[in-house]
């Protein structure tokens, strides 16, 4: 006997935008169903058009964002708890490692599939919660002496690459003491 839908109480969006993301990561923009996302949810898919009229590029976006600030959150709890440069980097390639380096290479997917004005949003939001913590890390390192002076945006941008994609390099994923290897390539350079 098929579930009775849930009832569509206040919870129900952030429901919506948790299940959303979680099938982006699994299945991409292309792979998102609608009627999958309800659902799971246990909503009606016509109250899913009431929360997104937009239909499924107003959710992919409102989804995204959601996970850009939980990211950030994340991003802010790690560099937290460390006091050095290396430790704050390695504990962010830590976390990405093991919980949501995705959502970066899922909005680079979304990135050409929802609306302009969504992308622009998005771009802003990964910038302030992903980019400028790690430049204020890479900041604060050559505040402290512990960086020489150099490009701070070039080099938390090229880190946030390092790191985001770290997760989907096949044959890394069991490797000990992967995050600290990276974050000593980032800091030390390859040069001689």
């Amino acid at each position: 006997m098929p579930r009775p839908p849930a009832s569509d109480g206040p919870g129900t969006r952030e429901r919506l935008l948790s299940v959303a993301h979680a099938h982006l990561v699994a299945r991409g923009y292309h792979g998102l169903s609608l009627h999958d996302i309800a659902a799971e949810v246990g909503i009606r898919k016509a109250s899913l058009y009431h929360h997104y009229p937009g239909g499924k590029d107003h959710l992919v976006a409102d989804a995204l964002a959601h996970a850009l600030g939980r990211i950030g959150d994340a991003f802010d709890a790690a560099i937290a708890v460390e006091e050095t440069t290396r430790g704050r980097l390695v504990a962010v390639a830590r976390w990405m490692r093991t919980q949501d380096a995705a959502t970066a290479r899922v909005l680079r997917d979304a990135s050409g599939r929802v609306p302009e004005a969504d992308i622009a949003r998005l771009a802003g939001l990964f910038v302030e919660r992903m980019v400028r913590p790690l430049r204020r890390v890479i900041d604060d390192g050559v505040a402290r002496g512990e960086l020489r002076p150099h490009d701070a945006e070039l080099s938390s941008a090229l880190c946030l690459g390092l790191l985001t994609d770290l997760a989907e390099v096949p044959g890394l994923q069991g490797r000990p003491h992967l995050e600290e290897d990276v974050v000593d390539l980032f800091l030390r350079g390859v040069g001689a």
